[in-house]
């Protein structure tokens, strides 16, 4: 998509004054509305920088030219000073005060062709595209921003705010300071993330037809019903997951229940518990207790690992489940107590007694190892000063 920049013939139009194009008066000194026409053809850029802030919408329509229709909800537009540049290039917007306004409430909706480069920049307000194609990149200090029916490149920020991101063909990223992010029904390569909320996949595919987590992590076993959540800290709670559950967070305790095929599930620091059906389980914490119940031996994959870096481990396995059995259980020299492995099943059980100086601070390891039922699925258990129980379900 090349732009070109050359021979620009700049033409400034202050929002403060009636032109030839201005087709609609103020309303009212509530509700300050004005719309107005400019040429815009399909791919040109239209920039936007709003120091005042504002919130912006966009909608793609088939039709060449573009129109804006721009107020503030709070009070009349002579606190502003709003121009345009109508070039050769596309259309430059901008809004800065004239004076503070502490009821300030700016917006700009705008139709436009569907093929277009974006570049904007709001103080405060928020961000909705819709039917768009293109390139689009830039910032506000703070509000929503919702994507929908959207193909290209995507690089926008909000400083806090939630996303919507769905049914949308796009590469890129998109950011929040702190809020929820919903990924809906999306294909391409789009990495998006929250610095203080919850981020959920529903329908996301990579580029080869495979579903991504939050966390770009491509997941074979997974369907479009599968939870897929990341937070960048604080607990996570899934009541069902029949499809499989992929949950992240960054620190805080994850509960998953009810859930069936396979669960992954990583915490920074923060009990874990998860009851599964039958299939394959794969649980971290760096710090926390892990406790994870399945009910049926799996017909194909029922590989278990669970690991925390200090920390009891209860795994409750059926009477007959097939399985090739690790456990590694350290205890540091400056543990006041006694960790054991115990175990309703028959494992054999090696405790060394020499002190291992290779991970930091010493300690010593008992070891448990078994292969049962024909050993088909591999069960990986490793904890440090925290006690290691493997039941017999009923």
């Amino acid at each position: 998509m090349n732009i070109n920049r050359n021979n620009i013939r700049p033409v400034y139009l202050s929002a403060l004054f009636c032109t030839a194009m201005l087709i609609a008066t103020p309303v009212s000194a509530t509700d300050n509305q004005f719309t107005e026409s400019f040429d815009f053809e399909s791919g040109q850029l239209l920039s936007l920088d709003f120091k005042a802030g504002g919130s912006i919408k966009i909608e793609g329509w088939d039709q060449p030219g573009i129109e804006i229709t721009y107020g503030d909800k709070h009070t009349t537009l002579d606190h502003y000073k709003i121009d345009f540049e109508n070039n050769a290039g596309g259309l430059s917007v901008t809004a800065s005060e004239l004076r503070s306004n502490n009821r300030s409430s700016l917006y700009f909706e705008f139709k436009a062709p569907r093929e277009m480069v974006l570049d904007l920049f709001t103080a405060g307000g928020g961000v909705n595209l819709n039917g768009l194609v293109g390139e689009f990149s830039g910032k506000t200090g703070g509000g929503a921003l919702i994507i929908d029916n959207v193909t290209g490149e995507v690089d926008l920020v909000t400083a806090g705010g939630r996303i919507l991101v769905q049914n949308s063909t796009l590469d890129g990223k998109v950011r929040t300071g702190g809020g929820k992010v919903l990924v809906d029904n999306v294909n391409g390569d789009l990495k998006a993330s929250s610095g203080g909320g919850t981020v959920t996949y529903k329908s996301v595919y990579s580029k080869d037809g495979t579903i991504l987590s939050p966390n770009k992590r491509k997941l074979e076993d997974a369907s479009d019903a599968t939870v897929l959540i990341s937070n960048a800290g604080g607990s996570i709670k899934v009541d069902q997951a029949p499809e499989g559950a992929d949950v992240y967070t960054g620190g805080g305790r994850i509960r998953v229940k009810d859930a069936d095929h396979f669960v992954s599930a990583k915490t920074g620091g923060g009990d874990i518990e998860i009851d599964l059906f039958a299939g394959w389980v794969k649980a971290g914490t760096g710090a926390g207790e892990i406790e994870v119940f399945v009910a049926e031996n799996a017909a194909d994959n029922g590989d278990i690992t669970l690991s925390s870096g200090t920390g009891d481990i209860l795994l409750t396995l059926p009477a007959g489940f097939s399985m090739d059995l690790s456990v590694e259980l350290g205890v540091t020299n400056n543990s006041s107590k006694n960790y054991t492995i115990t175990s309703d099943f028959d494992i054999d059980i090696d405790i060394d007694d020499e002190w291992n100086y290779s991970r930091g601070t010493p300690r010593k390891y008992t070891l448990g190892t078994a292969n049962l039922n024909g050993g088909n699925h591999r069960v990986n258990i490793s904890t440090t000063n925290g006690n290691v129980i493997i039941k017999k379900g009923t």
